[in-house]
């Protein structure tokens, strides 16, 4: 994969957070960002409540396409400074558009 190659990039996160992302988004500058407000259908139970795991249901799905490069910035810094890595955080994703089907 080349630094120039165009990715499909993906942030789902909690809603709350939405302008943070998309000012990171745009230091990147990626391409048209789409934005979309959804509802996890996770429900919470006993055991991952006992766990403390806590769950937002109410999300945000940022898509957009980026360089290859950026996409691998992007989530360093989403690891690093958003702790992306660790449970509850946000899930973010990116996949070559030779890759994606029509």
């Amino acid at each position: 994969m080349q630094d120039n190659d165009i990715m499909y990039f993906v942030i789902i996160a909690n809603r709350n957070d939405k302008k943070k992302y998309i000012e990171l988004l745009k230091k990147y500058k990626v391409f048209g960002i789409t934005s979309l407000y959804a509802n996890g259908s996770y429900k919470a139970s006993y055991v991952s409540k006992a766990l403390g795991l806590n769950v937002e249901r109410k999300k945000i799905l940022l898509a957009c396409l980026a360089y290859h490069k950026a996409c691998q910035e992007l989530i360093d810094v989403l690891n690093k400074e958003y702790s992306f890595d660790k449970h509850n955080t946000g899930i973010a994703y990116c996949i070559s558009l030779e890759q994606i089907g029509y």
